[in-house]
């Protein structure tokens, strides 16, 4: 990111300079990987990893292994990318399930390289719902996923030492148009927090209950924001719907 300049610096205040300066520090260089053996949706998750690098630019490496994974990670300079998307199948229990992941190994990687402040985007099925939690129904827009791979990946970058939030799905579906979002953010201080519902973020809290809501947040969420959320952008600012 470009430093500001130094009219704009000395006419700000303190804290207004500290918000600046945490804004660049939280951008790396973006980071894509993708998912390129399974069974099914090898065509998919390369298309939807060519949409992600359309947005972020940054690098796009293509994985194959978990070997590939972890060298993709670790051979980066320390705190060097963000943010940092990773694309392929998921379940509750695991990132790229046909890969076989060391979940340790894994968040090792993550928070070698990624900023702090930074975001972790999971475009994987279901990565955030709890294990035998239903697909597709009214909670899954809500709070929850506290046991679910997403949320474990948040706890051990916290047991790290990285600061940032996690990004994922709780529900099965095309993750740039994925409306059950939920975010894990790294820095409670406390394992096992629930995911935070995306509508909440969005509209205050409990606003994920509200049928009309979650019909706007879907509507929304088919355009352009589910691809920008999941890389890392702020949340768009949505009208609240008339009843």
């Amino acid at each position: 990111m470009r430093r500001p300049p130094k009219w704009l610096l000395a006419g700000l205040g303190a804290g207004a300079l500290a918000w600046i300066v945490s804004l660049m520090r939280a951008r790396g260089r973006p980071l894509v990987l993708y998912q390129t053996r399974a069974d099914t949706g090898v065509s998919e998750m390369r298309e939807t990893a060519d949409r992600i690098h359309n947005v972020l630019q940054g690098d796009r490496v293509p994985v194959g292994s978990a070997a590939d994974v972890y060298r993709a990670l670790e051979s980066r300079p320390r705190r060097s990318a963000g943010p940092v998307v990773i694309v392929g199948h998921g379940t509750p229990r695991e990132i790229l399930p046909q890969y076989n992941l060391d979940l340790a190994r894994l968040a090792r990687g993550l928070a070698h390289v990624t900023v702090q402040r930074g975001v972790i985007g999971l475009a994987n099925c279901r990565t955030a719902a709890n294990p035998g939690e239903p697909d597709w129904y009214a909670g899954s827009y809500g709070p929850g996923g506290e046991r679910g791979v997403a949320a474990r990946l948040r706890d051990a970058l916290y047991a790290l030492g990285w600061r940032g939030s996690v990004r994922a799905h709780a529900t099965v579906g095309h993750v740039t148009a994925n409306p059950a979002a939920r975010e894990f953010p790294s820095g409670w201080g406390q394992a096992g927090q629930p995911g935070l519902s995306v509508l909440d973020l969005v509209w205050g809290e409990g606003a994920w209950c509200e049928e009309r809501l979650r019909d706007a947040w879907r509507d929304a969420m088919r355009g352009k924001a589910a691809e920008l959320w999941i890389t890392g952008w702020p949340l768009p600012r949505i009208p609240i719907p008339t009843a």
